[in-house]
């Protein structure tokens, strides 16, 4: 269902493709607005009141948006170069451990929420190891970059309105499954690299 969202989400997105070409944008400033706009999540998601939580599941909303976007916008300007990959992946990581890190700050769970940022930033990390292997760049898995932001988005919205899935904050659920779900989906991504390049 993810899957099927995400490819819906780059229809969507091609609206926007077509005004930022038109206006000039870069897709370089896509990428640092996309950043800047998660650090503004992280923040909100430290202040921890419902309405900042709201607010923060918009702004993790329009991050997975401008993502979509500026490898878009590169790919329809002719100007992707391995720079530019560069500076969207490590944007990509430290937007997603300043929003994880924010939810720990707000929950004050600090010791899970280290394990769940070095789950996610293994997640990125296991699948960029395929490609220094030569064999292309591994998106799937048990969790995925789309998965973390769905989470991130029905965490907040659970935890905004009060309701606690069985007695328990819906951010620290969060947190456990972001950990859980990064570890294993990094095991199941070095398996996999392991076969592959054994194959090449």
């Amino acid at each position: 269902m993810l899957e099927r969202a995400e490819r819906l989400g780059y229809s969507a997105v091609e609206p926007l493709v077509t005004v930022a070409e038109r206006a000039g944008v870069t897709p370089n400033t896509v990428t640092a607005v996309s950043v800047f706009v998660a650090f503004s999540a992280s923040a909100l998601l430290y202040v921890a009141t419902p309405a900042s939580q709201i607010a923060a599941v918009a702004l993790v909303i329009t991050n997975g948006v401008l993502d979509v976007l500026d490898g878009e916008l590169a790919r329809r300007t002719g100007t992707a170069s391995a720079r530019g990959d560069l500076l969207d992946h490590v944007g990509d990581r430290y937007a997603d451990a300043a929003v994880v890190g924010g939810i720990a700050g707000g929950t004050g769970e600090w010791l899970l929420g280290t394990a769940a940022v070095s789950g996610v930033l293994l997640v990125a990390e296991a699948g960029t190891a395929a490609q220094a292997e030569g064999i292309g760049r591994i998106y799937r898995g048990f969790l995925t970059r789309a998965d973390i932001s769905a989470l991130v988005v029905i965490g907040g919205i659970t935890t905004a309105s009060g309701v606690r899935p069985a007695g328990v904050e819906a951010f620290i659920v969060v947190l456990f499954l972001l950990t859980v779900g990064g570890h294993l989906t990094a095991l199941q991504r070095a398996v996999a690299i392991r076969r592959l390049a054994g194959n090449s």
